[in-house]
């Protein structure tokens, strides 16, 4: 049973960005808005008008001259087939143990998943390296005091160094990224072992993880190899292929996870549309579910697609 997320309301902006707007939370159009939004207002050539909207019990700050902030400003929320799913796993894990689990949010942009998780009651733990990105997840903290977020200021990895990091260009400051090719490396950032950095500082254990960074998900999966294997968290992760070439071979990924899990791809039909869960597929998913198995049962009660 798919999670219901509310209506958000903006605040008080010219004519024109109310009916950009608008048309954008028309979520019963599966096809058009995207383009037709982009036609009047391009995330990378928009204005760096600020903002501030209702965001699902929380208050969120953005830009629209950055490709998150205009996504939820014109869309109710970034990714929000992701959110979607991480509502109904979030109600699934909670209402069986009467606690919220903890989310760690790994590469957390701006905070869009971090700020959505907390007002539904989850703890954040938020893993964000790069300055000015972590800056406005900060900001985001700081005009919601109530909620639980505790954001970090480095990455995750295999190891505990400090690497090399090509910065995002354009309006989508999420595709920033360690070890990548192209654009020469101009910062060198901090990483540190998950295991390692999880039980330094007594973080709680993980029930929720979601990992997007740019193709150095083996990296993070390989710091966080024994608390994996602790916790057995559900997982939603990107499968870039530049990540797909690290693993190699569909074992090489299952082999990077817990043992006995189950793996979904995860998708949807419209920019801002509910998600669908499929069976995942090595050489195409470009987005997986990892579900420990012992939790299927429990979670099929509220993921559609689960039970299938």
């Amino acid at each position: 049973m798919a999670a219901t997320l509310p209506r958000t309301r903006p605040a008080r902006l010219p004519l024109r960005y109310r009916l950009q707007r608008l048309i954008g939370h028309q979520h019963w159009i599966r096809r058009g808005r995207d383009l037709v939004l982009r036609r009047l207002c391009d995330p990378d050539s928009a204005p760096p008008l600020g903002f501030t909207v209702p965001f699902f019990g929380a208050v969120y700050a953005g830009r629209l001259d950055n490709f998150i902030d205009w996504s939820v400003f014109h869309f109710g929320a970034y990714a929000r087939h992701e959110l979607l799913l991480l509502a109904d796993i979030f109600d699934a894990l909670a209402g069986a143990s009467g606690a919220p689990p903890a989310f760690f949010d790994v590469g957390a942009n701006v905070g869009n998943h971090t700020l959505f998780l907390a007002a539904r009651g989850c703890p954040v733990f938020a893993f964000e390296p790069f300055a000015p990105v972590r800056e406005r997840l900060l900001e985001k903290g700081q005009l919601n005091p109530q909620l639980s977020i505790r954001v970090l200021a480095f990455g995750l990895a295999d190891r505990d160094a400090v690497l090399s990091f090509t910065p995002p260009s354009g309006a989508n400051v999420g595709t920033g990224s360690f070890g990548g090719e192209g654009a020469p490396a101009s910062l060198a950032l901090p990483v540190r072992r998950g295991d390692g950095a999880i039980a330094e500082l007594g973080l709680p254990p993980i029930g929720i993880l979601k990992i997007d960074v740019e193709g150095f998900e083996a990296e993070v999966l390989a710091g966080l190899r024994a608390t994996l294997g602790r916790d057995r968290p559900v997982i939603l992760f990107e499968l870039s292929d530049r990540t797909r070439d690290t693993f190699a071979t569909e074992e090489g990924l299952r082999a990077a996870l817990y043992p006995n899990h189950l793996l979904f791809e995860v998708g949807t039909r419209s920019v801002s549309g509910p998600y669908r869960l499929r069976p995942f597929h090595f050489a195409r998913t470009s987005e997986v579910l990892a579900v420990p198995a012992e939790r299927l049962a429990l979670l099929a009660r509220r993921v559609a697609g689960l039970g299938a």
